[in-house]
């Protein structure tokens, strides 16, 4: 009787350990899909910071080129995977939507220009 009652401890112990790891397993790997998303979200915000920081430091904006999904400046590859970039002036002000991976992350951007 007693050796009965030991087995089915374990085999009860067995079957809850097996269904805690089944649910931290699950959280896991829910955590790590949330953060691998996370990151390039914030890897793209990141990229399209820099290059909006990099065209109004640089106030020569004529020599900006959008051609096959490669932003180019002064013939220089500036970002890459661009799907949408459309620049329009208005006054000193050109206003400027962007958008990369699919348009999986879009700004738009106001930047003045020195005359």
């Amino acid at each position: 009787m007693r050796n009965s009652i030991l087995l089915l401890e374990v085999i009860f112990s067995i079957v809850l350990f097996s269904i805690i790891m089944v649910y931290s397993m699950s959280i896991t790997l829910n955590l790590f899909k949330n953060h691998k998303i996370s990151t390039k979200t914030t890897y793209e915000n990141l990229l399209l910071e820099t290059t909006r920081l990099y065209l109004s430091k640089n106030n020569n904006l004529i020599l900006i080129e959008y051609k096959n999904t490669v932003l180019y400046y002064d013939n220089n590859i500036l970002l890459k995977n661009v799907s949408l970039f459309n620049i329009s002036s208005l006054n000193n002000i050109l206003d400027i939507d962007i958008c990369i991976s699919n348009n999986s992350n879009c700004q738009n951007w106001k930047i003045k220009i020195d005359v």
